[in-house]
Parts: C-alpha cells; sequence; structure tokens
C-alpha cells in the first residue's frame, strides 16, 4: 500500500508539472532533491541530537547566514528597515517556520523517513491553491486534478503507515513461569516420610 501511494503522488506531481518548460521542470527537480537531502540529514540529527536543541542550532544559523549574505550585497541599511516596518509579520512567519519544522522533526524520530518526505511535499497543495486562486495562473482543472492525486496518494501514505503500526507481530512470545516459594516445614515433613531423616 504505502508503494502505491508514493506511484499516485509521484502521479499527481507529474500532472501537475505536465507542460512546462524543461527549465522550470530542472528547477523543480533541484528543489526537490534539495528537499529529499535536507530531510535525511534532519531525520539523522533529530534521532541523535535533543530536537529542541537541533531546531535552535538551525534556524540560528539560517539566521547568521542570512544576514552575511545581506551584508555581503550591500543591503545592510534594509535589513535594519524592514523588521521595523513588518516585524508583525516576521514575527509570525518565525513562528509559524520553528513550529512546521519542529513537528517535522517529532515525525522522523517516529516514522520512516520516506514516509515523512513524501507528506512534507504536501506544500505542493498550498501552491497550487495560491497559484490559481491569488496569482490566477491557469491550467485550473489539470491543477485540480493533480491535486487530488496528491492528496489521494498522500491519505493512502497515512493509511499505510498506520496499518503497519499497528500491526501484529508473528514473532512468538516465550512467558517463563516464575516457581512458587516452597515452605521449609513442608520439605522436612515429605524428607521424613521419605526416609531420609532430618534435614
Amino acid at each position: 500500500l504505502s508503494f502505491a501511494a508514493i506511484v499516485v503522488v509521484v502521479g499527481g506531481m507529474t500532472l501537475l508539472a505536465w507542460g512546462a518548460a524543461p527549465a522550470q521542470v530542472g528547477a523543480a527537480l533541484v528543489v526537490a532533491v534539495s528537499i529529499g537531502g535536507y530531510t535525511l540529514f534532519d531525520s539523522h540529527a533529530a534521532r541523535e541530537y535533543e530536537r529542541f536543541t537541533y531546531v535552535f542550532a538551525s534556524q540560528a544559523t539560517t539566521a547568521a547566514m542570512s544576514t552575511v549574505a545581506g551584508l555581503s550585497m550591500g543591503r545592510g541599511r534594509d535589513l535594519l528597515a524592514i523588521p521595523r516596518a513588518t516585524w508583525y509579520r516576521m514575527t509570525a512567519a518565525a513562528v509559524m517556520t520553528i513550529t512546521a519544522y519542529g513537528l517535522v522533526l517529532v515525525a522522523v524520530r517516529h516514522a520512516p523517513v520516506g514516509y515523512v518526505a513524501a507528506l512534507r511535499e504536501s506544500s505542493v497543495l498550498i501552491a497550487v491553491v495560491v497559484g490559481s486562486r491569488l496569482l490566477g495562473e491557469g491550467r485550473a482543472h489539470i491543477r485540480a486534478a493533480a491535486a487530488t492525486l496528491i492528496l489521494g496518494g498522500l491519505v493512502l501514505l497515512v493509511l499505510a503507515l498506520q496499518g503497519a503500526s499497528t500491526g501484529v507481530s508473528e514473532t512468538p512470545v516465550v512467558v517463563m513461569a516464575t516457581p512458587a516459594p516452597v515452605d521449609e516445614t513442608d520439605v522436612r515433613k515429605v524428607a521424613s516420610k521419605a526416609g531420609y531423616g532430618e534435614i
């Protein structure tokens, strides 16, 4: 079932990219490979280190690199002006980003990486809705069909994961019986009747 789910998700994404320019498909594939790569990295780190520490370290590193990149491009004033003008938007975005990232790290600690990586691609559904409703992108019917396939594949993936987690193990269970305590008086009586004398 899990393999079928992944096939359905891939089919939906293929339909979503149908008719796009080669450069656009190439850029999307680069992004997909990048997501898969850092999902593997995140899963390893989340299982080896304390997740809250890793979330803080990764976000702090991202902020530091973004600051260095902005300064190197001569946009130091923008780095100071933008937070003052849109601090509420940036705060909301930061909270949602850290929360979503933390949930991914929790997921990879309790589920196979392949399932989490596929579910992470559910952001494609949000992009389809935003692109169609707010940006006026065409091919609405094809995009809707592709989004339906992706959503159906993700549902199948969740069902497969639940079925795997609730399956009954076929490994036999050996129960070791604990002997009951023996009264010393009873042992002496049995020994006396058997002719062994005093013990």
